[in-house]
């Protein structure tokens, strides 16, 4: 009897494992995870289970593998067994995407091959069809590593920790120990000072902080073109890397002169009659539109007018006071948990409600003055009126774009 990979779920990181299956000769079963299987496979023909990161653990065949001591991984897992070149893995609460794709293009310009993946859109099992690099560049969430039984990462990088997907890992701690996973078997582990570690690091540690001006004081803020302070401590842990792997850091430096970020990520669209217009779409959670406003809000001549607003998955906004209080004019909010919005904030700021993200922008125009900044950082998801959040950034830009063509 041939042993088989049962593979759960066949969105993009399953089909990735089917394809390697079927290149390596791997005999690999795979199932939606929508469609509870009646005999497609026989629990004695599997030697292993490889799931699709954003599963629920409770899913009943993961619970089946579980009961009977099959080894549950995913495609990140396989990948790290596979991968013939150095791994740098980053992780984090928010700005990990920026990170990983800085660190990648800092790389290639100082004449590295450097192969991008893993969270940040191309599955990493996808990569080994490419000829070998010099590195391989992963960002890693928290759902991936929690699956991955031992990571053999050679640089992991830590950008910071806040509350995330706790509805799934129950407790901050619980949180914070799976993304310390990146560090289990790394020679170097860089990490935001802000962050103070539960598990010991095995290899050297390398703190990065935006309190050592130092640090910065040849680039920041003239030589770049990220936005938000935020955006600095991303900086400052890719050019770790280029240092640990001794680069060139002029080359580096060359690169920020360039490099204007990911789209939805605090990306500057345009400046009209002398207002910022800023896409941060990709901001799903308090956490994340509270970074962009301390990041943006206080090199502002003016003031930010955000908007907000969509699908809340049950979290609070009260976390966001401090910031909006200091840092916004008015608040636009639109779609699914307005009201959640409505009742957390209405005390600290003017709040328009408006029926949807394109009068939330005419109003905003109406509202912004020269110096200010008009924010979308929704601290939402996008699914109650968008495919996604990167539809809902493109909405937003291309209305900005439509009043300047």
């Amino acid at each position: 009897m041939t042993a088989k990979t049962l593979v759960l779920g066949l969105g993009l990181s399953g089909k990735s494992v089917l394809d390697w299956g079927s290149r390596t000769g791997k005999v690999c079963v795979g199932i939606d995870d929508k469609i509870l299987p009646q005999a497609s496979f026989s629990w004695d023909e599997i030697e292993r289970l490889v799931t699709s990161p954003g599963i629920p653990l409770s899913h009943p065949i993961l619970q089946a593998a579980k009961e009977k001591n099959i080894p549950i991984s995913n495609d990140v897992g396989i990948f790290l067994e596979e991968a013939q070149a150095p791994i740098i893995g980053i992780t984090g609460s928010n700005g990990k995407s920026t990170t990983t794709d800085l660190i990648h293009q800092m790389l290639l310009a100082a004449g590295k091959k450097s192969l991008l993946g893993g969270n940040i859109g191309i599955p990493a099992l996808d990569l080994l069809k490419e000829p070998i690099p010099d590195f391989y560049v992963l960002e890693l969430s928290s759902f991936q590593l929690e699956l991955i039984p031992s990571p053999k990462i050679e640089i992991g990088v830590l950008t910071n920790i806040s509350p995330n997907h706790l509805d799934r890992h129950g407790t901050l701690q619980h949180y914070q120990a799976i993304k310390e996973r990146v560090f289990m078997n790394a020679s170097f582990a860089i990490v935001n000072q802000s962050v103070s570690f539960q598990s010991k690091v095995p290899g050297k540690l390398i703190r990065f902080s935006r309190a050592e001006p130092e640090a910065y004081k040849d680039f920041w803020p003239h030589r770049v073109q990220l936005m938000g302070k935020h955006n600095l401590e991303n900086i400052l842990a890719a050019l770790a890397v280029v240092e640990i792997l001794g680069l060139s850091r002029k080359a580096a430096l060359k690169c920020l002169e360039t490099y204007t970020g990911l789209l939805h990520r605090c990306r500057k669209v345009a400046e009209i009659e002398g207002v910022i217009w800023i896409n941060d779409s990709k901001s799903t959670t308090s956490a994340s539109t509270q970074a962009a406003l301390a990041g943006i809000g206080p090199d502002l001549k003016g003031k930010v007018i955000l908007i907000a607003g969509g699908q809340a998955k049950g979290a609070s906004f009260e976390s966001l006071i401090p910031a909006v209080q200091a840092q916004v004019k008015a608040l636009l909010i639109f779609g699914q948990d307005q009201d959640q919005l409505w009742k957390d904030l209405h005390e600290v700021v003017e709040i328009y409600r408006v029926r949807d993200l394109i009068e939330a922008m005419h109003q905003a125009k109406k509202l912004a003055n020269p110096g200010d900044a008009v924010l979308l950082s929704p601290a939402c998801a996008s699914w109650d009126m968008f495919r996604n959040y990167a539809h809902r950034g493109e909405v937003f830009e291309d209305q900005v774009k439509a009043w300047i063509s």
